[in-house]
């Protein structure tokens, strides 16, 4: 079955606000709780599981899409998924939920410069590099 144009342009308006309404979904709440409690220096949630930062790094990739997706549509509600894409990626990339030490604090950067929010990126491009495998960036 192929999805129509308009199929796919509803799809991805549910998707955003599902994910980046207004209320954080509860799993995207949990996240945000488990990533707040570790960079506390406090121990994360005991519920938490691995699996738990994979859904959401999809979860991220999908409201990227739907940002594209609904960009391309003229829907002007589109920086809204980019942006909880990007703060989905920022808090994914505490070192302790990136173990595979995977390029999220950058993807989150240009997420939420995507989304309109420069002063975000910059910010967390300016923050001390949490592992020796990131890379330093410096202000032009």
């Amino acid at each position: 079955m192929t999805l129509s144009t308009d199929d796919i342009v509803q799809l991805a308006q549910e998707l955003r606000k599902n994910l980046a309404g207004t209320n954080l979904s509860r799993p995207v709440a949990k996240l945000y709780s488990h990533y707040t409690r570790l960079r506390s220096g406090k121990a994360g949630l005991p519920s938490w599981q691995v699996s738990e930062s994979v859904d959401r790094l999809n979860d991220a990739m999908r409201l990227l899409e739907a940002a594209f997706v609904e960009r391309d549509a003229g829907i002007d509600r589109w920086r809204d998924s980019a942006s909880r894409a990007g703060a989905l990626l920022e808090w994914l990339s505490h070192p302790q939920l990136n173990s595979e030490e995977l390029p999220i604090r950058l993807l989150a950067a240009a997420a939420y410069q995507l989304a309109g929010y420069p002063a975000l990126s910059s910010g967390l491009l300016s923050e001390d590099t949490l592992r020796e495998s990131e890379s330093l960036f410096l202000p032009i």
